[in-house]
């Protein structure tokens, strides 16, 4: 039988709904405020029933209050806009955080390079020079990926890692991993219910995942079903294609066991037994339990000679179908590859939508719930109702609309909350108003009944500016952030005179900013700059600058030049007493006269007089208050612009003007331009440490040397000692065989005959060119015989290779020079930057924006410091963005600037 349906009563209403509660107190009030003359407080009472229907409206107004944020936010179906607008982010996009671990860089690479399987990091720890902050990359790619593209992969995993590294860090070597084929022989028998091909590909199927198990990918579903938190489920840096749980990625194993082998066949449903098991690796059988993998390489299972695996059911011989078996295990490892190839995309949740927008503020004035004889609601008095009883009606009506305002506004207010909370700059109110739209002939109680005239009656109540900037800050608690009062206050001093609502205005724009952009600067706080991306004059700069730009109110955090703006200012020097420089007076009248110095050929420029270039520093800082200009009227009828410093000295003639408003234009102008000169200046440089060490100090080249013991070839590329040592190795067995040599016809036309290995990687050239292809040919061959006698005697053999270190010039820097250091380079002569508080506040919330492992000096450079500084910094980061670069030249350039950092004129702070 069926449970009727009923509405359960509530006996816990709050009181702003409880009708009887409200009720109540309302006459405890009528009693106390006008028991002297009202005594009667039944419900036939005229003042009762105004009271009950006000009370009613109250309990409708406060069940809308009561409302959910999430409803009153999203009733009109605009989640994305909403959530953008009042920086109401979603799970995947505020929790998820940019990598910080070594794991976290695994789930990158895997994640995001579809060629890679698997991925290592490894920090170095045996740089010569001491570094720590560098990584080494190992990775496992797809079987699929052709030897030709293997140092695509690796350029991609370099490109990924310097867009993604934080402060202080760098990759220093990408390794990919060569297969080593690992093959199996046996016999296996297998039980008569059991088909010969779907055992043979499960057995290859569980091996391949005990060599390399496969990094599984999760959807979010699957997580959240397993009782995962949300907030756990996002803490990744890269979820492209699914989610990978960190604590299922398995460390890189280079050991085996043949015992375990056994023990993965017998335990795979079909099989009864195994005999005679023995494994090869590289061709060569392995003797004892243990598989060890060389550096450098990953156990492949090579399946190619699967008839060294022999099938029996019931001791009878088993005919299989190889490529059956093949092919069955094939689909089980594309099986997997394509649950992984899912893009994740997360769905904003849309099941709200309880009503639509005019039900939050629509309003029905108290005036029509009451009884129809007091003539106040729609149908109001009777024809012939004489005009006392119309101005008694009118009365009412006038005093009953002040409740009805106070509560369409209430209403409307809530309507407009996410307009309130709102980060963008279309909504200049916090308080917001509406008339009530039935109210019955309003335009009789009303001098102006137009919407737009009650607006403007509440926006004289709307502090807005100091209201708006509390809401701001409300926004930043969220999320554990705060503008301190100091930024707020400096503010104030930014280029000359602002009002106090300008101040305001320019923090309210500050922390929307901030907010619109603060999900990249949460999620990527630590990060550093992509040196392998063009940054000149582009926002490819570390995350702390944006904050700190945003914080400081500085205007443009792109990396850009800070002295270009200063080019419109012309400096010529002149020596005390020499032609150019006079002194004059002028005769204001009534025996009045002011002295002044002025410069001689001015051309109608604006000219002022420095005596040095600090002196410039020094004009930057004044030239932008207005209070520093005069204006003088001169006896002949123009009107001066002086120029005065706070040093006792005389003013300066700038410039001089037909009439002193064409005088006072001029000064504005002058201010204007240098604000405008301070404001595109302010700014700063950073440079890593990190980045500034030698190259190709653990690098080494090495020759192969012919019979008369001189160089024959010379290597390509420069690598470690031990990656050198085993390309060397490889190249006196490629030398051995004719395919390995490629002929290459250069401009000259002469030819060039380059070695490589079995992988096509390009190891060595011959020293010289040949003038013909047919030379060249022939040349060849006589390679190959040599190389053939080279391998017939191992002692000569190593003879025949040389190893040189590759030669780096020595740097006088501390021993920890380059490890978590960072110089932050500023300009010393910008107007608020020269000022002793702000530099405070400055060098604070850097320290406050750096991760504090990070130590950071502070570098102050006047004009020409500057210059000179952006000068080979340009030249380092044009090189620095290339993957082959030419490591001598930029090793000359990071030299120059640690020159710089280390001797700077200024100092550090």
């Amino acid at each position: 039988m069926a449970e009727p349906k009923s509405i359960a009563r509530d006996p816990n209403l709050p009181k702003s709904m409880d009708y009887q509660a409200l009720r109540k107190e309302g006459i405890a009030y009528l009693q106390q405020l006008s028991g002297k003359i009202w005594t009667d407080y039944n419900e036939h009472d005229p003042g009762v029933t105004i009271l009950e229907q006000i009370c009613f409206a109250l309990t409708d107004v406060a069940y809308r209050t009561n409302i959910s944020i999430e409803k009153l936010l999203f009733y009109d179906d605009d989640y994305k806009t909403v959530s953008d607008s009042n920086a109401l982010f979603g799970p995947n996009e505020i929790l998820p955080c940019g990598p910080l671990t070594l794991t976290d860089y695994r789930i990158l690479v895997i994640d995001k390079i579809r060629e890679v399987n698997n991925a290592w990091l490894e920090p170095v720890e045996e740089n010569k020079l001491g570094i720590s902050g560098l990584y080494n990359v190992v990775v496992q790619i797809s079987n699929e990926v052709p030897e030709d593209d293997y140092q695509h992969v690796k350029d991609k995993v370099r490109r990924l890692f310097a867009a993604s590294r934080n402060l202080c860090e760098d990759i220093n070597e990408v390794t990919i991993l060569v297969p080593m084929p690992v093959s199996i022989n046996a016999n296996i028998d297998i039980s008569s219910d059991a088909v010969g091909e779907e055992v043979l590909s499960e057995l290859f199927y569980h091996i391949d995942q005990y060599f390399n198990p496969a990094v599984q990918f999760h959807t979010f579903e699957e997580l959240t079903e397993k009782g995962m938190p949300i907030e756990k489920i996002f803490e990744t840096p890269s979820f492209d294609h699914g989610f990978i749980v960190p604590g299922e990625l398995y460390l890189k194993n280079d050991e085996f066991y043949v015992t375990k082998i056994a023990e993965i066949i017998s335990s795979i449903p079909g099989i009864r037994n195994v005999q005679d098991l023995a494994i090869k690796k590289n061709g060569i059988k392995v003797y004892g339990n243990s598989i060890n993998i060389e550096p450098g390489y990953f156990a492949h299972l090579d399946v190619s000679y699967m008839e060294s695996i022999e099938i029996t059911k019931g001791g009878i011989s088993y005919e299989y179908d190889r490529s059956i078996a093949r092919h069955l295990y094939e689909v089980k490892l594309d099986k997997h590859k394509s649950a992984n190839e899912a893009r994740f995309k997360w769905q904003f949740d849309k099941t709200v939508k309880p009503f639509s927008f005019s039900q939050i503020s629509d309003f029905t004035s108290i005036q029509n719930t009451l009884p129809g004889i007091y003539g106040v609601g729609r149908y109001g008095l009777p024809d012939d109702a004489n005009e006392e009883r119309k101005a008694k009606a009118r009365q009412l009506k006038g005093y009953l609309l002040m409740f009805d305002q106070i509560l369409a506004n209430h209403l409307v207010q809530l309507e407009k909350v996410k307009n309130l909370f709102s980060i963008d700059d279309h909504h200049p109110h916090t308080y917001y108003a509406q008339l009530p739209a039935d109210f019955p002939d309003l335009g009789e109680l009303l001098k102006d009944p137009a919407p737009e005239a009650v607006l403007r009656v509440m926006s004289g109540f709307d502090e807005y500016l100091d209201r708006k900037n509390r809401i701001l800050d409300h926004l930043l608690a969220r999320f554990g952030e705060r503008f301190s009062a100091d930024v707020s206050g400096k503010v104030k001093n930014l280029f000359g005179e602002m009002s106090k609502d300008e101040v305001e205005q320019e923090i309210i724009r500050l922390k929307s900013e901030f907010l619109r952009n603060y999900v990249r600067m949460s999620r990527d706080r630590a990060q550093a700059f992509n040196y392998l991306e063009n940054s000149i004059d582009q926002a490819n700069v570390p995350t702390f600058r944006r904050r700190i730009s945003f914080l400081l109110n500085i205007k443009d955090h792109r990396q850009r030049s800070l002295i270009n703006h200063h080019s419109q200012i012309k400096v010529d020097i002149h020596e005390p007493g020499s032609r150019g420089i006079s002194s004059a007076r002028a005769d204001m009248g009534q025996g009045q006269e002011i002295h002044y110095r002025q410069a001689e050929e001015t051309q109608g420029k604006a000219t002022f007089l420095v005596k040095d270039r600090k002196t410039l520093e020094y004009l930057l800082l004044r030239g932008g208050s207005k209070s520093n200009y005069h204006i003088v009227s001169a006896s002949d009828s123009k009107y001066l612009v002086l120029f005065y410093t706070q040093k006792k000295e005389f003013p300066v003639k700038v410039a001089e003007a037909d009439s002193a408003e064409k005088a006072q234009k001029l000064i504005r102008k002058l201010v204007a331009w240098f604000n405008e000169v301070s404001s595109k200046s302010e700014g700063f440089h950073v440079v890593e440490h990190i980045l500034l060490r030698p190259y190709g100090i653990d690098e080494f080249h090495f020759q192969i040397l012919d019979r008369d013991d001189a160089i024959l070839f010379d290597s390509i590329e420069s690598h470690t000692y031990e990656e050198q040592k085993l390309r060397a190795e490889d190249a006196l067995v490629a030398g051995c065989d004719k395919a390995n040599y490629k002929r290459v016809q250069v401009r000259s036309g002469k030819h060039v005959i380059i070695l490589r290995d079995r992988h096509n990687r390009e190891l060595a050239r011959l020293k010289g060119e040949l003038p013909s292809e047919e030379g060249a040919a022939r040349k060849v061959d006589d390679l190959v015989k040599y190389f053939k006698e080279l391998e017939k005697d191992n002692t000569v053999n190593q003879k025949k290779l040389v190893f040189t270190a590759v030669k780096v010039e020595q740097r006088k820097v501390s021993k920890d020079f380059y490890n978590a250091k960072m110089s932050i380079i500023l300009p010393a002569w910008i107007a608020r930057f020269q000022n002793e508080e702000f530099r405070l506040l400055l060098r604070n919330s850097l320290r406050q924006s750096i991760p504090a492992h990070i130590s950071t000096s502070f570098i102050w450079l006047d004009i020409e410091g500057m210059k000179n500084f952006e000068s080979v910094q340009k030249q380092w980061l044009e090189l620095r963005q290339h993957l082959n670069y030419d490591w001598k030249k930029l090793n000359s350039l990071s030299a120059k600037l640690i020159n710089i950092l280390t001797a700077s004129e200024y100092g550090r702070a």
